[in-house]
């Protein structure tokens, strides 16, 4: 390779994406790989066979039952029952999607007007729930919310009420938990919505004479109403389909319709119904975001999709007039720390509560002890399903880094038009309302006969986690010189060679944390394990299996444990990124 150092690259006609790499004036043949298709292909072909066809068999299922009939869609209309259920889930999504823009607008611009410093803390404080269980979360609300919870005995010393509010098994603790774990994912995009404005618009409005409320209102909306939109539509089409925190927190009583399809599916067995409301819901979903991408662009839905911001600096707080008034930046830091608790205070909660010494669930514990660990560990259930869990996410994560980073270098070298059709098509079944994908994923199973098999269960797995190693990856192989590529070929190179040796090891801890993401994804993986696996119990499916029966303190101690994994695993990613220092290519 001395001589390819020695040469500068510009002399060697490499220079620019598509040039023909030249040596001793001798024009080289590319590779021919056509054009990254054969990297592309393994995942295409996996999303085709575990995604695209159970979609496509569940919609046979919704209008051939089993002959072609509209039945089922007639009885989703007609039946007063299901009509009540699809309003009330349409009800709690719009007071989820209002309640998480009323606190993620003022949120997003307290963030924006931080300093540098101060915001990479809160930013990392908003981005921390997503690396935390859902059912984690969603328990810790069971202790929070109870009769003798923190919320109610708070509000009772505040004088507020008389008597403990029922917050469990009710609608208000559904939205109350669905808001805290949604939050973040409008916070985000409308936080990097914020960052891009412009500042001198700012301070043009104010110069002709616009106080901070018409600023706000005349200028700083309209430019951030896309971020908005999305992240707004991104809530209420989760909403829509959510699951474990219904489940949890509705303890059954509030029926919504992942909940419904819950039911139809394993215990009523109307496969032909429960295909019918997964179709309307994905037809739902699908004219949602046709909807942000024609108000908002197709850019602001990938934004919100990909949480839409890092701790990039933004000039807001040293804005010529910043658009909000000194009653109003008391607002947004009182509004900003309430909700911090609203997101942080469920992890806070659940890691104090394993070393209580009490047999029910108690906040703050009376007592420290180590017996619910005891008990936990001496358990043979719970130890076979952290087992089986462990050996499902590692082997699905390492299929999918395998397939996401070579899909990730296909399309980061791709030419032409396509790409991002192949992107979307890669990042579908996490776009996808997870219910809908379990749901098709059992009637698929059931008509395969793969339904509870361990290689069914591995290739749903895969095809979930597969998207977020793609996403994570595809930006890192683009900043990694094509011409660096192109000098490896001169040199007689195979493509396969040069990727090994040229491209991938400055990626080293890009694909780290991929692979920690998608480890952490399966193992945290509830709903399409609770559809397909079976008999197979993994540690989630356990601990909801459980949290149905009885709650429990040993609860507290699997989900502490789950969040000591969590941590070790972004210790260990921030460990490689740092000793990768200047190697690793620049991030956004």
């Amino acid at each position: 390779m001395g001589s390819v150092e020695a040469q500068p690259l510009s002399e060697r006609g490499g220079g620019g994406r598509g040039g023909r790499t030249r040596r001793a004036g001798r024009a080289l043949p590319r590779p021919r790989i056509g054009r990254g298709a054969a990297f592309l292909a393994p995942l295409t072909l996996l999303t085709l066979v575990a995604f695209d066809v159970p979609l496509a068999l569940l919609l046979g299922q919704s209008v051939f039952d089993p002959s072609a009939t509209t039945a089922n869609y007639r009885e989703v209309v007609e039946t007063e029952a299901y009509t009540r259920i699809l309003g009330s889930t349409l009800r709690v999504a719009a007071i989820t999607t209002a309640i998480c823009l009323l606190l993620g607008y003022p949120l997003a611009l307290w963030l924006a007007r931080m300093a540098p410093a101060r915001r990479r803390i809160a930013i990392a404080l908003l981005v921390l729930p997503f690396w935390v269980s859902i059912l984690v979360r969603a328990y810790a609300w069971l202790v929070l919310l109870g009769n003798n919870g923190a919320v109610n005995r708070g509000l009772i010393e505040l004088g507020i009420v008389g008597s403990p509010v029922q917050f469990l098994y009710d609608s208000a603790g559904v939205t109350l938990g669905t808001v805290s774990i949604l939050l973040p994912f409008l916070v985000l995009p409308l936080y990097a919505g914020i960052a891009r404005v412009d500042t001198r618009l700012l301070g043009a409005a104010a110069s002709l004479g616009a106080g901070p409320a018409t600023v706000l209102r005349r200028v700083l909306l309209p430019l951030t109403f896309p971020a908005a939109l999305a992240g707004a539509v991104l809530v209420f089409v989760l909403t829509l389909g959510f699951f474990v925190t219904p489940a949890v927190l509705g303890g059954g009583k509030v029926p919504l319709l992942a909940t419904l399809l819950d039911a139809l599916v394993n215990d009523v067995g109307d496969w032909g119904l429960a295909a019918a409301l997964s179709v309307l819901l994905l037809a739902a979903t699908a004219l949602a975001f046709a909807l942000v991408a024609r108000l908002a662009g197709r850019g602001a839905l990938v934004g919100a999709m990909g949480g839409g911001a890092t701790a990039s600096e933004t000039a807001l707080h040293r804005a010529p007039v910043a658009p909000v008034t000194r009653g109003g930046r008391v607002a947004l830091g009182t509004i900003g720390c309430v909700t911090f608790a609203l997101l942080v205070a469920p992890v806070l909660v659940v890691v104090p509560m394993s070393f209580s010494s009490a047999a029910t669930l108690e906040f703050p514990p009376p007592g420290f002890s180590l017996r619910w660990y005891d008990a936990l560990f001496s358990d043979a259930t719970w130890l076979d399903a952290a087992r089986s869990s462990a050996l499902l996410a590692l082997a699905a994560s390492a299929i999918a880094l395998v397939l996401g980073a070579a899909a990730a270098y296909g399309l980061a070298r791709r030419r032409g038009h396509g790409g991002g059709l192949l992107l979307a098509h890669f990042v579908a079944p996490v776009a996808t309302p997870t219910i809908i994908t379990a749901v098709a994923l059992y009637v698929a199973g059931a008509k395969t006969g793969l339904l509870g098999s361990w290689g069914g269960l591995l290739a749903a797995h895969v095809v979930l986690v597969a998207p977020f190693v793609v996403i994570v990856l595809a930006p890192a192989f683009r900043t990694v010189d094509e011409r660096l590529e192109r000098a490896a070929w001169s040199l007689g190179a195979s493509r396969l060679t040069a990727l090994r040796r040229v491209v991938l090891p400055p990626l080293l801890p890009s694909l780290l944390s991929a692979w920690l993401f998608a480890f952490l994804v399966s193992f945290d993986e509830l709903v399409v394990t609770y559809f397909v696996a079976g008999t197979h119990e993994t540690l989630p499916k356990r601990m909801f299996n459980e949290l149905a029966v009885e709650i429990t303190p040993m609860v507290t101690a699997v989900s502490t444990l789950l969040v000591a994994l969590t941590a070790a695993a972004l210790a260990l990613s921030l460990a490689a990124g740092r000793r990768a220092g200047g190697r690793s290519p620049p991030t956004d």
